[in-house]
């Protein structure tokens, strides 16, 4: 008999059937697929399906739309003395099915209100009902910070700290960041394709976590995975069974975060189409100040690429990252984008980025509160951002109040004295200058107030001019963990009586000081910055304490033409540099 036609009829109804899946259906069994679209604004998740525990004050967590997405917004105050937890199962039906070896994704994005130090935890937990509000609940623990001056996201070693060789990664209150994570609670290796497309060997009861397609470690023994915990406590007992997630806010905390498209599965998905990239298609950005911009996209991308930025900006082919400081003309760039994945390149996407110049606001002396949108002649005080505004003083107003209150946490890009400014005094609170002071006046411009750097910045005062800081300079801002360099530039004088510290992260990083200015420069506070000290030919520094040039580590040196002054103060143990004779030929 022959039974060619019947073949060929089972031949096309396979091809029929396997068109109804993707091909990441075919390659992954999906534990938890949930993107929330079926939810209502300000609907809370309900218990039952997957859904095993929502417990929250009112209205902490629930369904809102965030650019077009419904997204769940968990936002808990802290002053509400109450956990908020959600947490689903990895299984349909069976909640006890251990998931020892998988893979699951979210993406977070911080609200544009977030703020303070508390912070939000994701865990992944063992395959019951039991609540995770413990660290020792979570084989994995991250921790997603509010405040982006510190860290925005951590992940946590078995015993619930910080992993010192982990690298953090800024949660945007713009754009979604992607989190992946890998994990294998098994003793033997279990392979994964990375986000570069790359075949990774993971070890054994490890756990490897990408933000945005970058791996958060720095330890190179963790290329492979980092420790994960083989066992947890769950309810009265321990488990070494995998089987939920969730995320938490501990009754001490607050949180505000939009957490969307959870997923879980064996595998990751299999990319089944080309990018087709979702990011904003124009962007501003301010000649001589920071920017930054991601580009985002569908069927997630493993790279990224840019034609045609501006001068002075750069593209993490990695991450989409797009960032620097414009440095060319005003004026529009079309900039062509693409985003790759294992299924191809996108379709060319178009970013226009506008370089305006610098933002400028000016000082009307009519009061004295620098966040008094009243104080200043258009009407609204500097946008709290170190990168963004420059605030002008002048003495061409008519008004007498040279009096600038501050209140602490203050930030802006300069601030810019011009020629014929008054003579003004900042107290209050601290303030960040992010990219330089520049005294153009005659008169002595005095900071009471704390002063805080954010780059490698010159500082800058007339011949004639001078610029006092009596509440202390840190070069570098609270929370970074960069290296700065400070240089006291032009040919004015410095008097600065408060404490010179590294700031920062103290004890990682190091700040030094580079004295330019052809004036004075007098240091007379007991100072801890522990970078080198340079002073440059025809510049003079003159000491008024024996600790004045910082901790002993790195040392002074005294270029050609350079004058150290160390007025009888005894500094012992600072390695001295010394080259040329000084002035005039007076000695350095």
């Amino acid at each position: 008999m022959n039974d060619t036609p019947s073949k060929i009829r089972h031949l096309i109804s396979l091809i029929c059937i396997s068109g109804l899946f993707s091909f990441s259906d075919i390659h992954a069994d999906v534990w938890l697929n949930e993107n929330f679209n079926s939810m209502t604004n300000g609907q809370i998740p309900v218990v039952g399906g997957q859904v095993i525990q929502c417990n929250a004050p009112s209205g902490a967590i629930a369904a809102v739309s965030n650019s077009g997405n419904v997204v769940i917004r968990v936002n808990k105050p802290t002053t509400t003395n109450a956990s908020a937890q959600f947490s689903y199962t990895l299984s349909d039906t069976n909640v006890s099915t251990a998931r020892q070896q998988g893979y699951i994704s979210f993406t977070i994005q911080q609200t544009p209100g977030a703020a303070g130090t508390s912070y939000l935890q994701f865990r992944i937990g063992a395959a019951d009902t039991n609540t995770m509000n413990s660290g020792a609940n979570g084989f994995v623990d991250l921790r997603f910070y509010n405040n982006a001056a510190t860290k925005n996201f951590q992940i946590l070693s078995p015993g619930g700290s910080p992993f010192t060789s982990t690298t953090t990664n800024t949660i945007s209150q713009t754009d979604p960041v992607t989190i992946k994570v890998w994990y294998n609670n098994l003793s033997s290796t279990m392979n994964f394709t990375n986000p570069s497309g790359a075949v990774v060997t993971m070890s054994g009861n490890s756990v490897m976590v990408y933000a945005n397609n970058a791996l958060m470690i720095t330890n190179s023994a963790w290329v492979t995975g980092q420790p994960m915990v083989g066992s947890v406590t769950s309810g009265s007992g321990t488990s070494s069974s995998i089987g939920k997630l969730g995320f938490f806010v501990t009754s001490g905390n607050g949180a505000d975060f939009y957490i969307d498209d959870l997923y879980a599965a064996d595998t990751a998905p299999a990319a089944v189409s080309p990018p087709v990239i979702t990011s904003p298609s124009t962007a501003d950005a301010y000649l001589g100040r920071t920017f930054s911009y991601q580009i985002t996209g569908s069927n997630s991308p493993t790279s990224f690429n840019a034609v045609g930025l501006p001068a002075g900006l750069t593209n993490n082919p990695t991450t989409g990252q797009i960032t620097g400081t414009p440095t060319g003309s005003l004026g529009t760039s079309a900039v062509t984008l693409t985003a790759s994945n294992a299924a191809g390149t996108s379709q060319d996407f178009t970013l226009t980025i506008t370089v305006n110049p610098t933002p400028v606001v000016t000082w009307n002396n009519t009061g004295s509160a620098w966040a008094s949108n009243t104080c200043w002649t258009n009407g609204a005080a500097p946008v709290n951002d170190w990168s963004t505004d420059t605030a002008v003083f002048t003495g061409d107003n008519g008004n007498s109040n040279n009096a600038v209150t501050l209140v602490s946490g203050r930030q802006v890009s300069t601030i810019l004295f011009n020629a014929g400014a008054n003579a003004y005094t900042f107290d209050g609170g601290d303030i960040t200058v992010g990219n330089g002071i520049t005294n153009n006046s005659l008169n002595v411009q005095t900071f009471n107030s704390k002063v805080y750097g954010n780059s490698n910045r010159t500082w800058t005062t007339v011949a004639g001019g001078s610029l006092v800081f009596n509440g202390g300079v840190d070069i570098t801002s609270a929370g970074s963990s960069a290296n700065r360099i400070l240089t006291l530039g032009g040919g004015g004088n410095y008097t600065i009586t408060g404490t010179i510290g590294n700031g920062g992260n103290t004890g990682t990083n190091i700040g030094s000081i580079t004295v330019a200015s052809t004036g004075l420069t007098l240091f007379s506070g007991a100072n801890t910055y522990s970078g080198p000290t340079t002073i440059n030919a025809n510049s003079t520094l003159k000491l008024q304490n024996a600790l004045a040039l910082g901790t002993t580590t790195n040392g002074t040196t005294v270029s050609s033409g350079g004058v150290l002054d160390l007025n009888g103060q005894n500094v012992s143990g600072e390695a001295l540099s010394l080259a040329g004779t000084g002035i005039g030929s007076g000695g350095a």
